[in-house]
């Protein structure tokens, strides 16, 4: 059987859309909050969004870019 974690909560939007619904209900069960949002210029409006957002000094944030534009293009390139 698989290991279940409950205090992670991993997020993977299209475009900046990093809902603060979402960020409130890890803030308030102290879950770790993994946002991976693409390597553009979108992706960089959520980033910045969810760095500064109010909730911030509440969560145990993670941030993932990938190295290309997306994971998608990471995983066929191979992340060279």
């Amino acid at each position: 059987p698989k290991h279940q974690r409950s205090d992670i909560a991993v997020l993977s939007v299209s475009g900046n859309n990093v809902p603060d619904p979402l960020l409130g209900f890890c803030a308030d069960h102290r879950k770790s909050l993994v946002v991976a949002l693409d390597n553009d210029a979108a992706g960089r409006v959520g980033f910045d969004r969810v760095f500064n957002h109010p909730l911030r000094q509440s969560l145990d944030l993670h941030l993932q870019v990938p190295v290309h534009k997306d994971w998608n293009e990471d995983l066929l390139k191979g992340q060279d």
